[in-house]
């Protein structure tokens, strides 16, 4: 057709296309789009902090707090998005009546008031705050201060979590006194490791040292953030046990779920020597006997000659009889 439409097109689609093509042109249609670009990058940076495996608590409590502020500062100040969209057409625009800063100031206000719902007994909670000694980056650069620092917390520690300590044989009497000697030993000898990798050096070599503090440390660290590895494992199992392997041994399953999980990334790994026990471990011949990277050869492989030997004289002395 000469207007550029299909001829199959009903008049009434055709004017409902138009409208939709006109709306999403729209300008103010635009700005919201960049608007809510702008808040879901924040969150998204939230998010993935909540997923990882080696995020600590008090580490988890600054990106929430640090999301909320850049969200709220959104209600005065363009985020990137939106600043290059207003720098590219009209930036007085309306939609239905109310202006657009006001409707920024009311979304905006209800995110940060879902996710203050939503993290309330995480942010506001003095247990939680009280395990920010975990992290070796909140310590105070000050050997004075270094002192006092976390002593408190400790203490608060101990007294929420008295029952499981003492049952597992745990001295809370001397647990100040660990810890204090423990804070100058990680500043002396262990400052340039990070959180995880620290408390890993420091429970393989030193739990005799520090045995009762390190009660404390085991129980912060073991808190699971949010359900997100979990959520993983069964996205493996999902994808490993499909339609045509439900007859997969138990013991099969954990291993490739294993592997899914602690594995080398598949660009990192080489199949070869995998390959090559395969082959060999086997009392029976595999094909095809390939070598890698060459001709096609006998297989010299001890277990193989073995095996077929000990076949080979079994038929013998059959024959024989």
């Amino acid at each position: 057709m000469a207007s550029g439409l299909r001829s199959d097109v009903k008049g009434d689609d055709v004017a409902r296309y138009k409208g939709y093509l006109k709306n999403l042109k729209a300008a103010k249609f635009i700005l919201y789009c960049n608007m809510y670009l702008d808040i879901v990058c924040k969150l998204a940076i939230l998010s993935k902090s909540l997923q990882g495996d080696e995020k600590s608590v008090p580490r988890v409590l600054l990106y929430i707090e640090t999301a909320l502020d850049e969200i709220k500062e959104l209600t005065a100040t363009d985020g990137p998005n939106l600043n290059k969209c207003r720098s590219e057409g009209d930036g007085d625009v309306e939609f239905d009546g109310v202006a657009f800063e006001n409707d920024r100031c009311v979304i905006i206000d209800a995110i940060v008031h879902a996710i203050n719902l939503r993290f309330d007994n995480f942010v506001n909670s003095d247990l939680i705050k009280a395990m920010s000694f975990i992290d070796p980056s909140n310590w105070p650069d000050d050997s004075e201060t270094l002192k006092d620092y976390g002593n408190d917390d400790i203490d608060r520690l101990v007294d929420h979590f008295r029952v499981p300590l003492e049952t597992n044989n745990c001295d809370t009497s001397v647990i100040q006194s660990e810890w204090r000697r423990l804070k100058k030993d990680i500043r002396r000898h262990h400052s340039e490791l990070k959180c995880h990798k620290l408390w890993q050096t420091v429970i393989v070599n030193k739990a005799e040292q520090y045995s009762n503090i390190l009660h404390i440390v085991r129980i912060v660290l073991t808190i699971p953030i949010s359900t997100a590895h979990v959520e993983r494992v069964f996205s493996y199992v999902k994808r490993i046990l499909g339609d045509w392997r439900h007859r997969m041994n138990v013991k099969t399953m954990e291993d490739l779920v294993r592997i899914s999980l602690e594995g080398v990334p598949l660009r990192d790994f080489d199949p070869f020597p995998v390959v090559k026990q395969w082959q060999a471990s086997g009392c029976r011949k595999r094909r095809p006997y390939i070598a890698a990277y060459g001709p096609t050869r006998k297989a010299t492989t001890t277990a193989v000659e073995s095996c077929e030997s000990s076949g080979d004289s079994g038929d013998s002395a059959s024959d024989g009889e």
